[in-house]
């Protein structure tokens, strides 16, 4: 399958996850063809906030899992998941008996990949400098969508890729070894921030914990999630670790981490001085972060210029 097949199905699960006549349309569509009993239909139509049954979301989970693996077909090989070359299957790596909770981090990897490969989020396709020993930061790295876009983009790219919490890491893991990129992509279990120290994490557990948040992040002031446990993660600065590992040059800084962006650009003040890395940098966990975070930026470094996009959530690109 080429690209444009790939990108039509990903078309497809936007519309999926976003369109709640086009979804009910096609479970619908679905129970008809299984057969589907009258109680299951209602189920799989009526709002799960109104049934408050466990039986009804299962079977939610069931049918769009089943849905979008028949609608994207470039995407689903047999029962692994490929794109662009990349081979992302996941499963053997969660030991939860919650099927469940794999679909939702299926639909959260389908998210990432078309947010980041499809859309650009932050603008990698413009700004990544092609220079075969460019050195990237993928702060917040979840499970590594954005690490294997910039190997996409850039073969010859070294990539760190910070992920402090622990499911997410094993994910991220996992791929970088499925794929063969142990020499390509770094990734460490760090949370990075304006000092050295440990911390503690609000852990998501559904969902490859893409909201997973530091305590000590405004995030959750805004944010109304149900965190269902707590992780110690061990903090470090950009600054700290540019220096112990000898760095001589820093090309590409992506920072999204739930509200805590600010703490880690002040963490790199003496890197973004000497090395003016292009910087992708979420711009909407918090109110002030379109106006906070440019002047953070700007004080360090008044050469830069700054670009916002909106190709997915709203980022800012200094470069």
């Amino acid at each position: 399958m080429n690209q444009k097949n790939q990108t039509d199905d990903f078309n497809f699960f936007e519309k999926y996850s976003h369109n709640t006549p086009f979804k009910l349309k096609n479970r619908f569509t679905l129970s008809l063809k299984n057969k589907t009993s009258l109680m299951d239909i209602i189920r799989l139509i009526v709002p799960s906030r109104l049934l408050k049954s466990r039986k009804a979301l299962n079977l939610k989970y069931k049918y769009d899992y089943n849905i979008i693996k028949n609608n994207m077909q470039s995407v689903f090989k047999k029962n692994e998941i490929s794109f662009m070359n990349y081979n992302l299957d996941f499963s053997e790596s969660i030991k939860s008996n919650s099927a469940n909770e794999k679909v939702i981090i299926l639909f959260n990897m389908l998210s990432l990949i078309n947010e980041i490969f499809i859309k650009d989020q932050y603008g990698a396709k413009q700004f990544l400098s092609l220079n075969e020993k460019s050195v990237i930061f993928d702060c917040g790295a979840n499970m590594g969508i954005f690490s294997l876009f910039i190997n996409h983009l850039n073969p010859k790219a070294q990539i760190y890729a910070f992920e402090p919490a622990s499911l997410p890491y094993k994910l991220l893991t996992k791929i970088i070894k499925i794929n063969n990129l142990a020499e390509k992509i770094n990734p460490l279990k760090l949370a990075l921030g304006d000092k050295i120290t440990k911390a503690t994490m609000d852990i998501v557990h559904e969902g490859a914990g893409l909201s997973n948040v530091l305590e000590e992040s405004q995030y959750r002031n805004y944010h109304k999630l149900e965190y269902s446990g707590k992780e110690k993660v061990q903090m470090t600065t950009i600054d700290q670790f540019v220096c112990e590992n000898n760095l001589k040059h820093l090309d590409l800084l992506k920072i999204d981490t739930e509200g805590f962006e600010k703490q880690i650009i002040q963490g790199a003040k003496e890197t973004i001085k000497k090395f003016k890395p292009v910087i992708a940098c979420s711009g909407y966990h918090l109110p002030d972060d379109e106006k906070v975070i440019p002047e953070a930026i700007f004080k360090l470094n008044g050469k830069y210029r700054l670009q916002v996009l909106d190709h997915a959530d709203k980022n800012l690109i200094f470069y």
